[in-house]
């Protein structure tokens, strides 16, 4: 069974799902220019970046965002107590946004993941290996 959530930066507009999936409340709009709008719920269709990530276009209060959404899906179920800035993806697949693979981490510890899991070539590995050493 699906669980979904509001995002907590998009209140009352959009929702994630612990699947990774997001979608936009059923729900009134009124533009800046006193145009109004009735949105139904929908569930968003998600495009690739060039470095193969899902990602999203939002938009609220007249303000157009584009978010990645393992990013939003961490922010609305995961705990962040240490403040990192980072979304892993646990089994390497950057298309599974669904909350059981994803995980908070520094840059540092996501380098190290992406290293010990063979993410870079050999001519990479040791510049990534000098630098996440001390992790």
């Amino acid at each position: 069974m699906e669980n979904w959530k509001e995002i907590p930066s998009f209140a009352g507009y959009y929702e994630a799902s612990d699947l990774g999936r997001i979608r936009r409340k059923k729900g009134e709009t009124i533009y800046k220019d006193g145009r109004v709008a009735n949105f139904s719920q929908t569930i968003l269709k998600p495009s690739l970046t060039n470095k193969g990530y899902n990602r999203v276009y939002l938009s609220m209060n007249s303000n157009k965002y584009t978010k990645s959404v393992h990013r939003l899906v961490a922010e609305t179920f995961i705990d962040n107590p240490e403040s990192k800035k980072t979304v892993n993806h646990i089994n390497m697949n950057k298309l599974d946004n669904s909350v059981s693979n994803l995980e908070w981490m520094t840059n540092k510890e996501n380098m190290r993941h992406a290293f010990d899991n063979g993410a870079y070539d050999e001519r990479n590995k040791y510049c990534i290996k000098n630098i996440t050493d001390n992790i």
